[in-house]
């Protein structure tokens, strides 16, 4: 996904996982295929924006930045990192800004 606006834009890769594994020692990284991993380091190599937010049942996400998305962490140390989806949705506006592009309806 692709979001710009007056301050900035950003590119964000989505997966989703229904919920965390039940053991806090299960190692967990999101599913990017090597495509997907080789097209978000060549972005960030660019000096874009480059995000990864891995979604965690309905209501949580976890925000992989810097490459994180390439190293597995414990499901204890993912439990640390999530943040609620509308505060994640927060953050993307305020990073970006208001967008100025209008609807088409």
């Amino acid at each position: 996904m692709y979001y710009s606006g007056v301050d900035g834009d950003m590119w964000i890769e989505y997966k989703f996982m229904k919920e965390l594994p039940k053991r806090a020692t299960t190692m967990v990284v999101p599913d990017l295929s090597p495509d997907q991993k080789r097209w978000l380091g060549n972005r960030l190599d660019e000096g874009r924006n480059v995000y990864v937010v891995m979604g965690v049942g309905a209501k949580h996400a976890i925000l992989y930045r810097n490459r994180e998305w390439l190293t597995p962490i414990s499901v204890k140390e993912l439990q640390a990192k999530l943040v609620l989806r509308q505060d994640l949705a927060d953050w993307i506006k305020a990073t970006v800004g208001e967008s100025r592009c209008q609807s088409l309806e």
